[in-house]
């Protein structure tokens, strides 16, 4: 952001602070303090910083901007026995940006959400490696049938950036072809994810005798 300013200042932004945490595959209450906090500060705090400098730069500069926060699909809804803290950080994203948007629409400061549903990713690597053995997760869910691509998520972030959405303040741009509207049972999510766990098990060498 520094070098932003220094050639001029900065115009747009995008806060891709997040991740996840192997704790976060526990149940709720399970879930230990310590790695709900440790999500909190990188999913919210960290996006919380960014926006707020990111800001500051703007407001020093006094010709507005657009800052996209990233956000998920699980800031509109939970998933049965998992992902608590992650689900809960996104949440939070989309409240702060609501709460920039209302506070610098005046100064033509926009700050608006993009969620996405699921991409290929770190996050995402078992759902990828089960797919490609055949074991549908994702794309059963998504009415889509498919993964959503790197490149359509970059595509609503440059629309979110432009001036093309200039009415659009303090709004979750959800890319997830319908996925938040689906009905998705506890029941079917806990089949699809144990089919994909039973397929990534490492071959237990004694079976194979």
């Amino acid at each position: 952001m520094d070098a932003a300013v220094a050639l001029g200042g900065l115009d747009f932004a995008f806060n891709n602070a997040g991740g996840g945490h192997e704790g976060d595959m526990a149940p709720p209450h399970a879930l230990s303090v310590a790695d709900f906090r440790a999500l909190t500060e990188l999913n919210l705090i960290g996006v919380f910083a960014a926006t707020k400098y990111q800001v500051e730069a703007m407001l020093a500069r006094g010709k507005g901007g657009s800052i996209v926060n990233c956000g998920s699909i699980a800031g509109s809804r939970a998933f049965p026995g998992i992902f608590a803290a992650y689900t809960t950080t996104k949440h939070a994203v989309a409240g702060l940006t609501k709460a920039f948007a209302l506070s610098y629409a005046t100064e033509g400061i926009r700050v608006n959400t993009i969620a996405p549903g699921f991409t290929p990713s770190e996050l995402t690597a078992g759902f990828v490696a089960a797919e490609a053995m055949g074991v549908k997760t994702v794309s059963n869910w998504h009415p889509a049938g498919r993964f959503l691509e790197n490149a359509e998520v970059v595509d609503g972030l440059h629309w979110l950036w432009s001036d093309a959405s200039s009415f659009y303040n303090g709004q979750e741009l959800v890319l997830d072809s319908g996925l938040i509207q689906a009905m998705i049972t506890p029941t079917l999510y806990h089949q699809d994810v144990g089919a994909m766990m039973a397929a990534l098990a490492p071959a237990d060498p004694a079976k194979e005798l």
